[in-house]
């Protein structure tokens, strides 16, 4: 989600209505640059910027300020008001606006939208969405057009244009907090890039926005010039919404550049204010062929609710041509990263947990017994954080290449013919030490595909070790079952709860989360 400063403009002055009413105006600079410079430098994404006058009037008088404000800093801005012909579009691009924002005109002509969206292309052409309790206002929110936003979008979208902006009049300038619940209906309706306005009133609002699935973009205005809060502690402490690269220049050994060769971390997060500081990084399984989903996203979903923040990491397969060390390389780094963003994330750097399922789990294993303090002499500030995870979570998971051993994930890890020292080395209740950290192992007796040895002989590995470790054997459930496939719609396999259990002994858990 990015996140739009905005600007607006009355008189050449930096001005902030409340509820658009130009009677009751804030005056907060006679230097827009000087303001659009410290947006930029604080880290927004883009600048937003209205011309009062032109909303007001039809007419503008502030273009060469919106001219001086493009030529003075990198980041693209977008401009409404008074965007009602064709010539005006045209002057504004002139003097450097990468996007325009359509209001008045939308409501009178969607012919118009569309002439501009072909003659400029979509990504040139917002549509602004101005409403009060559902009906869409224009000409500087002074009149109501009786046009409901909702069937207004949806021409929009149907004309071609690439983004829609929709501001709830009631919150705006108010500081009272978004219309979430709006937001979300238009997040359902539309498929084009969508920017919530409006009523932004501290931190938590924005984190929540961010949650939205698919939510483009948020302008705040009001919050930042009342420094309710600083858009630099903002972007900064913004854990990104979307999956995002482990290594944006590219992964070592990187075979290609699709997706497939390209690890990634996916984040969930807790409810704001719910967060303990505690985070899981998640190893799907799926026999180094493919990733299972319910072992990833699925575990998200429920940790989260606990108040862990979780990453799913999708990590680099056998089935597309990649071998050890590559998986540990994936998994190392992302503990490594999550811990290097500590500060910035809000949280606990030593209480970065790992969990992982069949070959998922063999992967969360050789972190737990293959880790490193880092390269403090690196370039790369990632790579000088140790990859020791603070807890582990084994389900059902792969652990040995001997008798024990699942065969269809050995070759995809090893290859066809691997050496016994290269099997001995990632079999790994061979190699934990007194340094493991804690544990928590389950499998099920019914389960035929990995047999219940590897937690055996694991859990085994770190008692002669003198590492702590919770060991569970459930007679039901057959392999795969995630949290509870195969049992009772709707109910959790037990393992959920005792490791919720287990993870509150461990700090990850407050008292006061569910």
């Amino acid at each position: 989600m990015i996140i739009l400063p905005a600007i607006d403009l009355m008189g050449g002055q930096v001005v902030r209505l409340r509820q658009g009413n130009a009677s009751e105006k804030t005056v907060y600079s006679d230097d827009p640059v000087a303001f659009a410079k410290k947006w930029e430098e604080e880290g927004g994404d883009w600048l937003h910027i209205v011309d009062l006058d032109a909303a007001f009037s039809g007419v503008s008088h502030n273009l060469d300020s919106v001219k001086k404000i493009t030529g003075a800093i990198s980041i693209p801005c977008e401009l409404g008001g008074g965007m009602r012909n064709e010539e005006a579009i045209q002057n504004a691009l002139d003097a450097g606006v990468a996007r325009i924002v359509i209001g008045t005109r939308a409501c009178e002509s969607m012919d118009f939208v569309e002439r501009m969206v072909k003659k400029f292309g979509s990504e040139k052409i917002a549509v602004g969405i101005d409403a009060k309790n559902g009906i869409v206002s224009v000409k500087g929110w002074t009149e109501s057009s009786n046009i409901r936003a909702t069937d207004l979008a949806k021409r929009a979208e149907k004309a071609g244009v690439g983004t829609i902006i929709y501001t709830d009049i009631a919150t705006d300038g108010m500081l009272s907090g978004p219309n979430f619940a709006e937001m979300e209906n238009m997040l359902n309706l539309l498929d084009c890039q969508l920017i919530a306005s409006g009523g932004v009133s501290k931190a938590e609002d924005v984190f929540r926005l961010g949650k939205l699935e698919n939510l483009y973009g948020v302008i705040i205005g009001k919050a930042l010039y009342d420094e309710t809060f600083e858009l630099s502690d903002l972007k900064k402490s913004a854990i990104p919404k979307q999956e995002f690269p482990l290594w944006p220049e590219g992964a070592p050994g990187a075979i290609g550049s699709e997706p497939q060769d390209i690890p990634t971390l996916t984040p969930f997060l807790p409810e704001p204010g719910t967060a303990t500081g505690a985070v899981l990084v998640i190893f799907p399984g799926g026999g180094y062929e493919m990733l299972a989903p319910h072992e990833g996203k699925g575990y998200a979903d429920f940790f989260v609710k606990h108040g862990i923040t979780c990453f799913v990491l999708k990590y680099r397969l056998g089935s597309h041509g990649y071998r050890h060390p590559r998986m540990l390389e994936d998994a190392a780094r992302a503990v490594r990263l999550v811990r290097s963003k500590a500060s910035d994330w809000k949280i606990d750097p030593q209480l970065i947990g790992i969990i992982g399922s069949s070959a998922g789990g063999h992967l969360a294993s050789t972190l737990a017994t293959h880790f490193d303090g880092g390269n403090p002499g690196s370039a790369d500030l990632i790579e000088r954080q140790s990859s020791r995870p603070d807890a582990v979570i084994l389900c059902y998971a792969v652990i040995s290449h001997g008798e024990h051993g699942h065969i269809g994930s050995m070759e995809n890890l090893l290859g066809k013919n691997p050496t016994q020292e290269l099997k001995d080395s990632l079999s790994n209740e061979l190699q934990v030490t007194s340094q493991t950290p804690p544990c928590f192992v389950w499998n099920t007796w019914e389960d035929t595909c990995v047999k219940v040895e590897n937690s055996l002989l694991f859990a085994a590995a770190l008692r002669k070790c003198g590492v702590r470790f919770d060991l569970h054997v459930y007679e039901k459930g057959g392999h795969g079952i995630g949290l509870s496939k195969g049992l009772t719609p709707g109910s959790l396999h037990p393992w959920a709860e005792d490791c919720i259990f287990w993870l509150n002994a461990q700090g990850f858990i407050k008292s006061n989360t569910p």
